[in-house]
């Protein structure tokens, strides 16, 4: 992993110096095993533990051996056996193979890390409460299929990413149930070397308890819902960073990242502000996803063992836990800082023309329009035409520009135009009868008639027209937000 990516507590557990201190911590609790249950002397076991921890473990000796044995394990062994007197070597190591040693070390690296990634998650979770609390009463447009659709709050929206970020947090917790098991079987995990009561007493020592269903290994289907866990995880953060990015977008943005004060945003455009945090957790996202598909693809092994899983397993889970636990830091410090603009969030409705409010004004007008004789479909057919009357579309079929001398003239008209002012509003068309014909629907000027006639007519009552402008009040669009808030703050 790029050290830029890196998070320090990651590095130190998944170290050379840990992984062969998590090994030696395996060695004692054997050692401790056999003195609790009679197979050594407690002065034995005293002294061979006072050895190894007395002297460090030698990295470049190990290194040395590791490179000549080609055997990691059997490199660590002699290194601390050059500690030990001889007569205490039938002792050290006793009826082991490789991965008893280095099972229970397995585990508890990956109980630290997944401790870990519930803790940025937890910092997740306090952010997205804390915004959603901030921001209850900011109303926004809501977007589907990145088009306009009906009104939420922003706090509404960060309260939805909170609540994807409790299932993240019960898959963790699931996940870690499974951690703490592991072995000291023996070779293909039948006790044919150590008993079943040793291995009990040397894990619960680890504070871990005995997998009776081991092999050499563990098998490896025992880290997938963790694997499945850091992927729901790193969906959420990559599901913000998308929506950050997509509303940071120049015109009218709602959002932006926190740019500071000697910041560049672009080596050849000084305007810009590029939203480079998000960006770049969404990359590391995506080595996050090849990491952990790497584990899965090595969850099967021949028979009792081979050692693929060793190979992959040595870079991607500590890598994967790199890019996991710095893009949580990275999306939490994004959401604490980033700038929310809630005027143009305001704007934005405004721009609307009213448009937020369609569904509730069709079903509105169907009800109304059965006393005119108007059907469901043509309801719908009138507030879609006036949606286009209030939102035109510009003219697709305009012929292009044939030189740049003819796109600068037509640019230049149009600056030289003033700007519009008030746009015209949905409730206003509706209301007054205003209906126009649109490039983009087929409507005849019967119908166009016929329903300007029946507008005007329903709506020149004070019942009809209180209705209307109660379906754009934002009370009608957001009060069922409340409920939520109050399920999901409770949570």
């Amino acid at each position: 992993m790029d050290k830029r990516y890196m998070v320090p507590d990651i590095t130190h557990l998944w170290s050379l110096e840990q992984r062969l201190l998590g090994w030696q911590e395996t060695e004692i609790a054997c050692i401790r095993a056999d003195q609790h249950l009679g197979n050594i002397s407690p002065e034995i076991a005293d002294a061979m533990v006072q050895v190894l921890e007395a002297n460090p473990i030698d990295i470049s000796v190990y290194e040395a051996n590791d490179k000549e044995l080609r055997h990691d394990l059997n490199a660590f062994l002699q290194e601390r056996e050059r500690f030990l007197p001889k007569e205490y070597h039938k002792y050290f190591h006793r009826e082991m193979t490789s991965y008893d040693t280095q099972e229970p070390a397995m585990a508890r690296r990956l109980q630290a890390s997944a401790a870990l990634v519930a803790a940025g998650l937890e910092r997740l979770d306090q952010v997205l409460l804390a915004q959603a609390e901030k921001y209850r009463y900011s109303p926004m447009v809501g977007r589907t299929h990145g088009q306009w659709a009906e009104l939420q709050t922003f706090g509404f929206r960060c309260l939805r990413y909170r609540a994807v970020l409790k299932l993240c947090q019960a898959q963790l917790e699931f996940a870690q149930s499974f951690l703490d098991y592991s072995k000291i079987s023996g070779a293909i995990a039948n006790y044919t070397g150590r008993t079943m009561e040793e291995e009990w007493v040397a894990l619960d020592l680890l504070n871990l308890r005995p997998f009776y269903g081991a092999s050499q290994i563990m098998p490896r289907i025992i880290y997938l819902p963790l694997i499945g866990a850091m992927r729901a995880a790193g969906e959420l953060l990559g599901q913000i960073a998308l929506d950050v990015r997509l509303n940071a977008r120049s015109g009218c943005p709602i959002m932006q990242e926190f740019f500071s004060p000697k910041q560049m945003g672009s080596s050849a455009m000084p305007h810009k502000r590029n939203p480079i945090q998000t960006e770049g957790a969404a990359g590391i996202l995506t080595l996050l996803f090849g990491y952990l598909g790497s584990l899965e693809d090595v969850i099967q092994t021949w028979e009792e063992r081979a050692i693929e899983q060793s190979s992959t397993e040595r870079v991607a889970w500590p890598d994967a836990f790199h890019a996991l636990i710095y893009c949580l830091g990275r999306i939490a410090s994004v959401l604490e800082k980033e700038y929310v603009y809630t005027d143009n969030m305001l704007l934005e409705i405004k721009n609307m023309g009213g448009c937020y409010a369609t569904s509730r004004v069709k079903t509105l007008l169907k009800n109304l329009g059965v006393a005119y004789g108007l059907a469901g479909e043509e309801a719908y057919r009138i507030v879609q035409l006036a949606a286009f009357n209030v939102i035109p579309v510009p003219d697709p079929y305009l012929p292009p520009a044939q030189s740049l001398e003819e796109a600068e003239e037509r640019l230049q008209a149009l600056m030289a135009e003033p700007r519009e002012g008030q746009p015209l509003h949905l409730r206003d068309v509706l209301m007054q009868g205003a209906l126009q014909p649109s490039a983009f629907l087929e409507t005849s000027a019967e119908d166009l008639e016929r329903w300007n006639a029946i507008l005007k007519k329903m709506f020149s009552f004070p019942g009809p027209q209180e209705a209307l402008r109660e379906a754009f009040l934002l009370k009608s669009h957001l009060k069922g937000e409340e409920g939520v808030f109050k399920a999901l703050l409770a949570s």
